[in-house]
């Protein structure tokens, strides 16, 4: 009998891994699509003559690549350990779910950082990198994509868990994207 009970916490053990392994990476995940925000609302703020201008005026210190490399990686790297620990622990589905997320917030920091290549180059000096309309749409898809991605990785956790099935506010706010753009 006491094998019995010491397998079933073995087993309860490794369902606790598995679900911390999940809200790990949700957690991670949400914080790094803060930062590609920042990164975006930065290039708009930090470029162009009045940037240059307090530059040179010392009002402002240049951007440094190698900090903001330092300053993505402090959510990156943890994203990439959470990630590898779904990897190591989860299920097979968890971990196709896993692999969509992270190629997910790939795309949103690169949908985040992305210039207009359309604009006039003498323009994009004098105003600076202010987003298109066409750069919009693709930043707000992918930001779509990622989210879909952690409701995805979400539900999974609480249906390996034994949880009620929910319906996120993700999917009411989808639902009501497409009842909207059907034409009546």
């Amino acid at each position: 009998m006491l094998w019995v009970q010491r397998r079933w916490s073995a087993r309860d053990a490794a369902q606790q891994e598995r679900i911390a392994a999940y809200q790990d990476l949700l957690a991670r995940t949400m914080t790094l699509a803060l930062r590609a925000d920042t990164v975006r609302q930065t290039m708009r703020f930090r470029s162009g003559l009045a940037e240059g201008l307090s530059i040179t005026l010392r009002q402002r210190r240049p951007l440094d690549s190698f900090e903001l490399h330092d300053w993505l990686s402090e959510d990156w790297r943890p994203v990439s350990d959470a990630w590898s620990q779904v990897h190591v622990v989860g299920s097979q589905q968890a971990i196709d779910v896993a692999d969509r997320l992270l190629d997910a917030c790939g795309d949103l920091l690169a949908a985040a950082t992305a210039f207009d290549q359309s604009r006039n180059s003498f323009m994009r000096v004098v105003r600076g990198e202010a987003p298109s309309d066409e750069q919009a749409e693709p930043y707000q898809a992918a930001l779509r994509r990622m989210a879909g991605e952690r409701v995805a990785l979400a539900r999974l956790a609480r249906d390996e868990a034994g949880n009620e099935k929910v319906v996120f506010a993700f999917d009411r706010a989808m639902a009501e994207a497409e009842a909207e753009a059907v034409p009546s």
